[in-house]
C-alpha cells in the first residue's frame, strides 16, 4: 500500500515540444537558421555594440539578416553563400570581433559559417522596423522555461496510490525495474522526520506513530507530515539550507568581524 501526504499540493512541470512553421524565405530541414541558430550567438555576444538600445559601432546592426546584407561602413557583412569571403566571418575567425571579448566558441563560428554557406536563410520575412515587440522572437518565446505549468494525466497503474507513485512507478516499469518493499511504521516516521527536520524522531513519537499507522496508515502518515511541516525545526532545517544557498556567514571571514543587522536574517 503506498501512502503520501494528499494534504500536500502536487506540482509538476511538463516540457513543452514546440514545432515553427516555416514560412516565406523558410529553412530548409537541417540547415541553420538565422531565428533559431545565428540571433542567439549575435544576442549574447553582439547585439550590445551592434543594435541594442540604439547602438551600431561601425554602422553595423547584427539583429536582422537584411541588416548584415547591408553592412556598415565596411560594405556588406555577409555573403550568402560564399561564406569565407563574408566580412563579418572573416573578423570573427581573427578574433577581432567581438572586440574586447572572449573569442566565439569553434562551434559558434562553425554554425554561423554554415548559415552564411547554406545561404544566410530566415524562418519566415523579417519585419520592416525592429520596435519593443520584437524583442524576442518566436522561438525564444517557445522556451519551455517561459510556458505556463500544466497538469499532466496521471498514468494507470495497477497498484493506486498517490499521484506522485503513479509517474515513479511507470519511470520504474520504462526502465525494467521493481519499487523497494513498502517501509514498515518504524523506518517511516524515521525517514519523514530526518528528512523533514534533520532530526530523528522521540521514542514517544516513534511509538504514538506506530500505533497510530496500525489503526490508519494513511491518516497516520498524512498528520505526521503536516504536524513535521508545522514544526519549527522544519522552518530552522530549510532556513539555514536557504541561507547556505544566499552564501550567509556570523562573520566577513577574513578579518572575523560580527555582521551587523544579523538579525535580519
Amino acid at each position: 500500500m503506498k501512502v503520501g501526504p494528499p494534504s500536500s499540493a502536487l506540482i509538476t512541470f511538463s516540457l513543452l515540444v514546440t514545432s515553427w512553421a516555416a514560412h516565406g524565405a523558410a529553412s530548409t530541414a537541417g540547415s541553420p537558421s538565422f531565428e533559431k541558430d545565428i540571433r542567439p550567438i549575435f544576442k549574447t555576444h553582439c547585439f550590445q555594440c551592434h543594435g541594442e538600445e540604439g547602438v551600431t559601432k561601425g554602422d553595423l546592426d547584427v539583429r536582422l539578416t537584411r541588416f548584415l546584407l547591408k553592412g556598415g561602413e565596411s560594405g556588406a557583412a555577409i555573403k550568402p553563400g560564399d561564406a569565407e569571403q563574408s566580412h563579418l566571418l572573416q573578423l570573427i575567425q581573427k578574433g577581432e570581433m567581438p572586440k574586447g571579448k572572449t573569442r566565439l566558441s569553434e562551434e559558434n563560428i562553425a554554425t554561423i559559417r554554415r548559415w552564411i554557406a547554406e545561404g544566410a536563410k530566415t524562418l519566415r520575412p523579417e519585419p520592416e522596423k525592429l520596435g519593443p515587440e520584437h524583442a524576442f522572437t518566436d522561438e525564444e518565446r517557445a522556451w519551455w522555461a517561459f510556458q505556463p505549468i500544466t497538469r499532466p494525466a496521471i498514468p494507470a497503474t495497477q497498484t493506486p496510490g498517490n499521484p506522485i507513485d503513479a509517474f515513479i512507478q511507470k519511470a520504474l516499469a520504462e526502465n525494467g525495474l521493481t519499487a523497494s518493499p513498502q517501509a514498515d511504521p518504524i523506518t517511516l516516521v524515521r525517514r519523514f522526520t530526518l528528512d523533514l527536520t534533520g532530526l530523528p524522531p522521540t521514542p514517544e513519537e516513534t511509538a504514538a506513530f506506530d500505533k497510530a499507522f496500525i489503526a490508519d496508515a494513511t491518516g497516520a502518515t498524512s498528520a505526521l507530515v503536516d504536524r513535521l511541516l508545522a514544526s519549527p525545526e522544519y522552518g530552522e532545517r530549510w532556513g539555514r539550507h536557504w541561507l547556505d544557498v544566499a552564501g550567509y556567514a556570523d562573520s566577513d571571514g577574513f578579518d572575523d568581524k560580527d555582521l551587523e543587522r544579523k538579525w535580519a536574517y
